[in-house]
């Protein structure tokens, strides 16, 4: 039989994760503010698709826990993440998080690891291009354009999954609001 303090402890596991935990967890992270973006971005993706906006969002949030830890260590990007939250998220969200990186050696299989990386490489984008909304279709592309310049699997990261799913890229960044 457990105990009552094994049972909390076993129940407070199994529980799942609030966004709340979630920000605590991110604390002091250099991936703070762009955490927050991807979770915005997937939030709007979540509603595209056939995702939950929380379940989406927490994934978005949490998908760059441990880049800070393998930063010297990329191949583990992702995985370490997933070992810590194994049986707080649902699998699938687990495998997105370990997928999101291509260094991590986890291949994209479902909508939920594509929209992560799409929505990584578009929070990327718009910060590092200053993108605001209201955006447009024109302002998009010459940011893309400028982009990669430095970093080319931006394109096919965003342009790419966009034109694959039929999103509006401008839509969406529209609808996360005011960066």
């Amino acid at each position: 039989m457990l105990g009552l303090l094994s049972f909390s402890v076993y129940y407070t596991l199994m529980a799942g994760i609030t966004e709340g935990e979630a920000h605590r967890l991110l604390e002091g992270s250099s991936k703070f503010s762009h955490s927050i973006l991807v979770a915005r971005i997937m939030e709007v993706l979540a509603t595209m698709f056939t995702g939950t906006p929380q379940d989406w969002g927490l994934v978005g949030l949490l998908h760059d826990l441990d880049h800070d830890a393998t930063e010297y260590e990329p191949s583990l990007h992702g995985h370490r993440t997933a070992e810590m939250l194994a049986g707080r998220l649902p699998d699938a969200s687990l495998r997105a998080i370990k997928a999101h990186d291509h260094r991590s050696g986890v291949k994209p299989v479902t909508v939920l690891d594509r929209a992560l990386i799409f929505a990584d490489n578009l929070a990327i984008l718009i910060e590092n291009q200053g993108i605001k909304s209201p955006c447009t279709p024109t302002v998009l592309f010459e940011a893309v354009r400028r982009e990669c310049q430095d970093k080319p699997w931006i394109a096919e990261s965003v342009l790419g999954f966009a034109e694959r799913e039929g999103l509006a890229i401008w839509d969406v960044v529209n609808k996360i609001g005011p960066s």
